[in-house]
Order: structure tokens, then C-alpha cells, then sequence
């Protein structure tokens, strides 16, 4: 299984990775979890998903790195940003077969978007069951 962790680069404290990291362990016991796959943020839950990995050997895969695939160290419009931003979290939600997504309440909620993509790329029974909002 291929797991994927989002969420608010305002969820970044050390309650935030021990929620990820006891989650990543149950999910273990039920699930064979193969990868962790994020956006590459670097900071927050994406950034703890990495930590996490390396620390429950699992291995570990940034999907569409800002710099690599979108070339975002050059100048570029805010309509460019976003468009790239989507495109990041339409393909990560894409290959998850599960995705952890930790929402906070005052966010710029780029979070829900990922959810909402991971729900609009799979059936029904997927979308109610392998989505976890934290």
C-alpha cells in the first residue's frame, strides 16, 4: 500500500509527528504500507512523513519536488504557483491507496484540496475508508 501524508505546514509540533508516527504503526498492522509518498513540503506533516519513514523503515518518495518538476526557482505568476500546487496534489492523491491529511483550523487549507482529490481519483468505498482527516 501506498500511503500519502498531507496537511497544514501549521501543524508542525511534536504532538503533530507522534500522531503521525502512532498512525503510520496501525496502519502497519493491518496494511502492508510498501511507501510514503508526499508533495515535498518542507516543513509540518509532509516533512514529519519523511522523518517517519527513515525511522519505521518504510520507503520514502517525494512526488513532483517543487524545483525539479515545476522549475518554481525561476520567476513565476501566483496563477502559475497555484496551478503547480494543484497539480502536486492531484498526482500524490492519484497514487496513494491511503492518505493521513492533518488539517488546522486557521490554515490556508491547501490540505482539503489534496482530500478532495484523493476522493475525486477513487471509488466509493476507498474514499470513506482510506481517508483519515486528523
Amino acid at each position: 500500500m501506498i500511503l500519502a501524508i498531507v496537511g497544514s505546514r501549521e501543524r508542525g509540533k511534536p504532538a503533530d509527528k507522534a500522531l503521525i508516527a502512532k498512525r503510520v504503526a496501525e496502519l502497519r498492522k493491518v496494511f502492508a504500507v510498501e511507501m510514503i509518498i508526499t508533495g515535498g513540503t518542507q516543513r509540518g506533516p509532509e516533512a514529519f512523513a519523511k522523518e517517519i519513514a527513515e525511522e519505521q523503515g518504510i520507503e520514502y518518495m517525494e512526488i513532483c519536488p517543487w524545483d525539479r518538476v515545476f522549475k518554481l526557482n525561476k520567476p513565476r505568476t501566483r496563477g502559475q504557483e497555484i496551478d503547480a500546487r494543484d497539480l502536486r496534489r492531484a498526482v500524490v492523491a492519484m497514487h496513494a491507496d491511503y492518505m493521513l491529511c492533518l488539517i488546522h483550523p486557521g490554515g490556508k487549507h491547501g490540505e482539503i484540496i489534496s482530500a478532495y482529490y484523493f476522493m475525486r481519483y477513487h471509488d466509493e468505498i476507498k474514499r470513506y475508508t482510506h481517508l483519515e482527516l486528523l
